[in-house]
Formats: structure tokens, sequence, C-alpha cells
């Protein structure tokens, strides 16, 4: 009795470790989240260089959050063109400029100053801040 109870038991760990260890996984990975990012690192005179990331938004599918990071690189771009065309300043200027894999940084260059916006998207488990 005592030898068939442990290949029962033999056999349950089996199961669990091969036959449901598998599917969990899977689900874990589904679960993933990614998070666009936004990255502006800016120096205004002679005032120190600065950097603030903020958390845009989550989405469950890679692909989503690319979309997103292209959408708003695009947004930004075109706003700061914009406001920069407006300004009665003609030494300020914005430069946007892709890398591969999607847009990468907006640079602006204006009172006396400089910001660089970036976008990221990263798995929910990077917290850039950190």
């Amino acid at each position: 009795m005592k030898s068939l109870l442990s290949k029962l038991g033999v056999i349950l760990i089996g199961l669990i470790i091969f036959g449901y260890g598998y599917p969990m996984v899977n689900i874990a990975n589904a679960q993933c989240a990614w998070v666009l990012w936004k990255k502006w690192d800016y120096q205004f005179g002679k005032d120190p260089e600065r950097v603030n990331w903020t958390l845009i938004a989550a989405f469950p599918q890679y692909e989503q959050c690319m979309k997103n990071q292209i959408d708003s690189f695009e947004r930004m771009r075109i706003f700061w063109t914009d406001v920069i065309e407006k300004s009665p300043n003609k030494n300020e200027k914005v430069e946007a400029h892709s890398g591969e894999g999607g847009p990468s940084q907006i640079i602006i260059k204006a009172k006396g100053g400089i910001s660089i916006f970036e976008f990221y998207c990263l798995p929910e488990t990077i917290d850039p801040r950190k």
C-alpha cells in the first residue's frame, strides 16, 4: 500500500509540475503589461540638469504600446513645432529624431534652455524612475 501511495504522489507531483506548470507560465506571460513612459530631460540656463519620468498608459500587448508611443511622439512634435513657429524668438527650434524601431526623441531649444522628450515602451516590471 505504501508503494502505491508513493507512486501516486510522484505522479501527482509530476502532473502539477509538468501538466499544470506550462499553462501557468503562459497565463503569466499573457498578463504581462507594457507601460508607455515619457522621459523629460531638461536644463535651463545654469540650473542643474533634471530628469522627469511620467507614466502615460499601460497596454496588454507590446504592439499597442508601440503604436501609442509613435502617436504620442507625433502629437508632441506637432504641438511643440506649432508653439515654436508662433514664438517671436527665431533662435528657438524643435528637432525630432526617429531611431530604429520607432521615434526616439524631440529636442526643444528655447528660452535659454534645452528640453529632450523621449518615449519608451517598457515591461510593467521595469520602473525607470528607480
